[in-house]
């Protein structure tokens, strides 16, 4: 017996020590002897979850449990266990058994809050997660998921002194800085996060997020070739990650230059990604009949894509289409009530995996699915990836291909996507007559205000774009514009110009371009949509970027009065603007090249009784566009609805009859 139990004491040291080998060595030379060593079943069922040796590890913990039913650090492995399978009902079972027996089991609460985090249950997950910190102090682990929970809650201050704590009680562990850099990130405190990143790589340089936060910061920074740079490393050590990979793909569009063919090539490498199997999808093949179309977006609330996809719900014709909406939200406004009120059905989805977000939609029984993010943040293209509706489409928020063959079609125009974009998607291009945007002005929206040269003396020009969207070339266009109008200044306004940091970096970009802090003001973020419109009542002209050009802003200047200068490039993502002025009657802002762009600017800035007359009349401009006629563009959507469900109809009876044959 005493054999026994040194043998079974010298596989906890190895255990301890890390040699897994060993210790499971000498676990299993304690069960030949004593087959009912509860101790040796739990701690080599461990050692087995770990190994991925699942079956084994099921059989070892569950006869443990069942030998020794009133230990509860035997219920919290077999918890591990369940957890690792993703069997999280089984998992929190057998974690709040661990609690119910020993009620001060700190690690079985701070499990609890793993899983409950996993899905979705953020509120829940927070209160496991303090109550393993009360129980424990210094339990690091606990204080890091809860900084995640924080975070999900939008809770960003205190997730972020959550992260500083788990640093301070995990030294050289690269998860607290990893999960720091992003929380950094979305306050918008680029240059923190940059450096935060940077540490948790210094840690450990395998950690692939670590790599993909750098990429996003430097990316958002404007730092184009850096963010590439580091997603290429993250893609290195973890080739199949689906969302390090849609970042990749959505940072191309910020390059100074776009390649069509690189950027087609580099989307269809997501097709080849692994993926869960389709899934079979009967149907009732009447062409004629009411369908049923639903959208899925993590943007229902006040986001860009919610203020152009809520005129078309608005339109919809209701006797021919049924509309469901899925919401990947976990903090929803007062758009997003104001959305799900313009659908037949509108599910919150948050924390929800594919597999369940795929049985709910074929539950719902779609003909259509229509994504609105496309490799933008929080996609769903690999649910995409499954074909989970006989129909699927891509709109709005994306503006590139998918490049998944389970995508039927994109939604966009001629003048965005001219014929040849057609040989760089992997979907059949659906362009809508009238364009594909329309746009719904905010309803805080101030009157059009009297030209600021007026007062102020000199010609302002203006960019309220994402500052991801402003290269060097940008800067340096931007630069040759003022050094050519005398007097005049530039006001770029951008989350993360708050920070000292982000603000000086920007400075110093223009001063390298000859362009002096005096005539640039950087402002951040505005609180309120009204706040934020009324801005462009300082601003005369409005400069696009290029080749990323804006949506949102180009419609909001023009609302508010203001002539767009954009310049045409070769991808959609440098065609938005062309689509918006062509539309609206003012081709003439349209450059095709960087000295076109330059000159447009600089004559309008010439022409100041001109610009005060395109001030009074473009509010009305826009009102008789069909930018703003939500019932002519959705009817064009509808119209390539019916005509795609008519083509599946007519094909799956092709293949019905062929089968029958």
């Amino acid at each position: 017996m005493s054999a026994m139990k040194d043998g079974f004491q010298k596989g906890v040291e190895h255990h301890q020590a890390g040699r897994f080998g060993e210790a499971e060595k000498a676990y299993k030379t304690v069960l030949a002897s004593d087959p009912k060593h509860a101790d040796a079943l739990s701690l080599l069922g461990l050692i087995e979850i770990d190994a991925n040796r699942f079956d084994d590890a099921r059989a070892h913990l569950e006869k443990a449990v069942a030998l020794r039913p009133e230990v509860a650090i035997f219920h919290d492995h077999l918890g591990r266990l369940f957890a690792k399978l993703g069997e999280d009902a089984s998992a929190l079972r057998s974690f709040r058994q661990a609690i119910a027996l020993k009620p001060d089991f700190a690690e079985a609460y701070f499990h609890v809050g793993a899983v409950l985090a996993k899905i979705g249950q953020h509120l829940m997950a927070k209160t496991a997660f303090e109550r393993a910190i009360t129980l424990n102090p210094q339990a690091g682990g606990a204080y890091n998921g809860l900084g995640g929970v924080l975070r999900a809650l939008s809770q960003l201050d205190a997730a972020l002194a959550a992260f500083d704590r788990a640093a301070g009680l995990l030294p050289g562990n690269a998860i607290p800085f990893l999960n720091a850099s992003a929380i950094l990130k979305d306050q918008g405190r680029l240059t923190e996060a940059i450096e935060m990143a940077k540490k948790a790589i210094a840690l450990d340089p395998t950690k692939a997020a670590a790599h993909s936060n750098l990429g996003v910061a430097s990316g958002e920074l404007g730092r184009t070739d850096d963010a590439l740079a580091a997603f290429r490393k993250g893609l290195a050590l973890e080739p199949n990650h689906s969302t390090m990979r849609s970042n990749f793909l959505f940072m191309m569009h910020y390059q100074k230059e776009l390649d069509p063919a690189e950027l087609y090539r580099e989307h269809r490498v997501f097709d080849e990604l692994p993926r869960a199997r389709a899934v079979d999808l009967p149907r009732i093949l009447d062409p004629n009949r009411k369908l049923r179309v639903g959208y899925i977006s993590p943007d229902f609330r006040t986001h860009s894509v919610a203020y152009f996809i809520e005129p078309i719900l608005t339109a919809c014709t209701r006797s021919a289409f049924e509309i469901y909406a899925y919401s990947d939200d976990a903090v929803p406004d007062a758009l997003t009530q104001r959305i799900a009120g313009k659908c037949d059905v509108f599910r919150p989805i948050s924390g929800k995996t594919d597999a369940e977000l795929a049985g709910i939609i074929l539950d719902d029984n779609l003909d259509i699915l229509v994504d609105l993010s496309g490799h933008t943040a929080k996609n769903r293209m690999t649910l995409f990836a499954r074909r989970v509706a006989p129909l699927q489409f891509t709109y709005l928020g994306y503006p590139d291909t998918t490049g998944l063959s389970t995508m039927d079609y994109r939604i966009t125009d001629a003048w965005a996507d001219p014929p040849e974009a057609d040989q760089f998607h992997s979907e059949k291009l659906a362009r809508l007559p009238s364009g594909f945007l329309c746009y719904q002005p905010s309803v805080d929206a101030p009157e059009v205000g009297p030209l600021p040269f007026l007062t102020a003396g000199h010609v302002t020009f203006g960019s309220f774009n994402h500052l991801s969207k402003i290269n060097d070339g940008v800067i340096a266009a931007w630069s040759e514009i003022l050094l050519a109008v005398p007097g005049s200044r530039m006001k770029v306004k951008g989350k993360g110009l708050d920070h000292p940091q982000v603000m000086s970096s920007f400075r110093e970009r223009f001063a390298g371009a000859g362009i002096g802090p005096a005539r640039v003001d950087l402002l951040g973020a505005i609180l309120g949509q009204r706040g934020h419109l009324a801005l462009y009542g300082e601003i005369d002209i409005a400069l696009d970027t290029y080749p990323y050009c804006g949506t949102t802003t180009t419609c909001e200047a023009l609302w508010m009065g203001i002539p767009v200068v954009t310049r045409a490039g070769r991808v959609h993502a440098s065609r938005v603007g062309v689509s918006l002025l062509s539309r609206v009657g003012h081709p003439e802002w349209i450059a095709q090249d960087i000295a076109g762009y330059r000159r447009i600017a600089v004559e309008l800035a010439s022409d100041r009784d001109r610009l005060a007359a395109i001030r009074a009349s473009l509010r009305d401009d826009l009102s008789r566009s069909t930018l703003l006629d939500g019932k002519v563009v959705t009817a064009e959507i509808e119209a390539v609805y019916r005509r795609a469900w008519v083509d599946y109809c007519e094909r799956e009876k092709v293949a019905e009859a062929k089968r029958g044959q």
